[in-house]
């Protein structure tokens, strides 16, 4: 015989144990995450599925013992003729006197 085929039927012969594995979330005291594991580690956790340990998402938080994604706040600017910010006319970047010709513009914030 041979090593190899000596090696394989040992490793086949070995039982395979029931091991249970745990995803987790370690997050601080305000629910915000802090790192993923497998490991079993002190601090605050929540379980977690394979899924989301695999995405390892760091734009969510914890509220409630449950996993949140944090929304993404999308800002525009948008037209403003009463409170917005005098810029020029054919460049926004550029804010300028309100006495020289101008396009007033605000940041809005949209969910």
């Amino acid at each position: 015989m041979n090593n190899l085929s000596d090696l394989l039927t040992v490793l086949q012969n070995i039982p395979l144990s029931n091991c249970s594995v745990f995803y987790r979330l370690y997050h601080d005291s305000d629910g915000g995450p802090l790192f993923y594991s497998m490991e079993d580690l002190p601090g605050q956790y929540i379980e977690i599925t394979s899924e989301q340990f695999a995405r390892a998402n760091s734009h969510v938080k914890v509220v409630n013992g449950q996993l949140v994604e944090k929304k993404f706040l999308l800002p525009k600017l948008v037209p403003d003729d009463h409170n917005g910010q005098p810029c020029m006319i054919n460049n926004v970047s550029i804010i300028c006197d309100s006495t020289k010709p101008h396009q007033k513009w605000k940041l809005q914030i949209n969910d």
